[in-house]
């Protein structure tokens, strides 16, 4: 066991419950901070996840902590007691020695098999709580936990050791009061599931095996299935761009389709829970092949040559509640909300910076919210980003007319401006 940093002698330690002695912080994240404790009771490490009750809410956070108290898993971290104490919810889980599969991806990587035995593992733990009818909603490399004692493989094909899923800190029903009708994206860009990424109030079993999908091709790849230049490109790509092709030599036929399946954007598309996955992963056979990293984290940044022609045009504009059929024939291409907050399509370069600008008028006309058209010459990253950015200024700048000239209602990039002045 690991023996907790002692306390200085003029500063008493914080106990919670009489029983939970807190010591160091070990992570953060959003509402929560988790710190290393020691039981007084069993004299055993224990984690400890300090939540603001704002966050979540003491009576959702009550249900909740008493749902994952019912799950024993093997494969998910065990339950010790939940609580509060003044302002502040808290919720205790095991210790678990070893470190996340984020750290195994930057360090010394995955084999093919291993990275299947991992997601596979993980997802027989995911499957109890999907049948108790929980949703994990953020699983990521950094919620799978690797190492202990007991090794699932003995065999030795991998090192990876046990295997559980970790952080249940914004786990749902299947549908989550919090979330208002216009939505709020819950999860982590990259691996949550399109609906997630839109911010649908009715999230199911179906988000997680997405997740676990992107998860399994960024193992498989040491490259994510999708990642853009910030959250608001990475989002956009999540709910409008298929993912790269699985390039991983040892991947068999069967699991190049099993992972197209669980990253597809429909959910009825995809298999309905992890139990079907972690079958699925348990009937593969791959063989072990080089480790693959998988530490470069931040996309590159694509230099567009500025006169170069346009491959694609974004129009976008600030959320108000609509018909996405309606403007979708407006704009003649698929329309997704992204985020709960912005409206999206892309447009066939074809068409034109002028049609462009026309639908995206016609979009600012039907909602009454700012607009915004950019080129995409080298993908689509840099375009999302910059009508992200319009609108969000604009939407700003609209609280401070009595103060400073409105924006335009649709606002254009310079690429898209040369080519309509081009045009004309």
């Amino acid at each position: 066991m690991t023996e907790l940093p002692l306390v200085p002698p003029d500063r008493a330690p914080r106990v919670l419950a009489d029983r939970f002695e807190l010591g160091d912080a070990i992570g953060r994240g959003g509402s929560a901070i988790v710190r290393r404790a020691r039981d007084r009771v069993t004299g055993a490490t224990v984690a400890v996840k300090l939540i603001a009750p704002e966050a979540l809410g003491r009576e959702r956070f009550e249900r909740e902590a008493r749902a994952l108290a019912a799950l024993t898993a093997p494969g998910i971290v065990r339950y010790i007691a939940h609580g509060s104490d003044g302002d502040e919810l808290y919720l205790v889980e095991a210790w678990l020695p070893g470190g996340s599969l984020r750290a195994q991806l930057a360090g010394p990587g995955v084999t093919a098999a291993e990275a299947v035995r991992a997601v596979g593992a993980a997802a027989e733990g995911l499957a109890a709580a999907h049948a108790a009818g929980i949703v994990h909603r953020d699983i990521k490399p950094e919620h799978i936990w690797l190492g202990g004692a007991a090794d699932p493989d003995p065999a030795g094909r991998d090192t990876l050791g046990r295997v559980t899923v970790i952080d249940f800190g914004i786990a749902r029903g299947t549908l989550d009061p919090r979330v208002t009708a216009s939505g709020s994206a819950i999860g982590t860009p990259g691996y949550m599931a399109p609906e997630q990424a839109r911010g649908d109030r009715r999230v199911d079993a179906r988000a997680d095996v997405f997740a676990l999908g992107a998860v399994l091709f960024e193992a498989l790849t040491g490259t994510p299935a999708f990642l853009g230049q910030s959250d608001g490109s990475t989002r956009a790509k999540v709910v409008l761009a298929p993912p790269p092709a699985l390039r991983c030599p040892e991947a068999p036929p069967a699991l190049a389709a099993l992972v197209d399946a669980m990253l597809a954007k429909a959910p009825d598309a995809r298999p309905a829970d992890a139990g079907i996955v972690a079958a699925a992963l348990a009937a593969i056979t791959v063989p072990s092949g080089a480790r693959r990293r998988a530490s470069a984290l931040e996309a590159a940044t694509v230099r567009a040559d500025p006169s170069a022609a346009p491959r694609a045009f974004v129009i976008a504009a600030g959320h108000a509640t609509a018909d996405p059929a309606q403007l979708a024939a407006l704009a003649g291409a698929r329309v997704e909300l992204v985020d709960g907050a912005l409206w999206l399509s892309v447009l066939p370069a074809g068409g034109g910076a002028a049609r462009a600008r026309d639908a995206a008028q016609a979009w600012h006309e039907l909602l009454g919210t700012p607009a915004a058209v950019a080129a995409a010459s080298a993908g689509l990253d840099a375009a999302v980003d910059w009508v992200a950015g319009a609108i969000a200024r604009a939407s700003l700048l609209g609280e401070f007319a009595a103060f400073a000239a409105p924006p335009p209602s649709v606002q254009l990039d310079a690429t898209t401006a040369r080519w309509i002045a081009r045009a004309t």
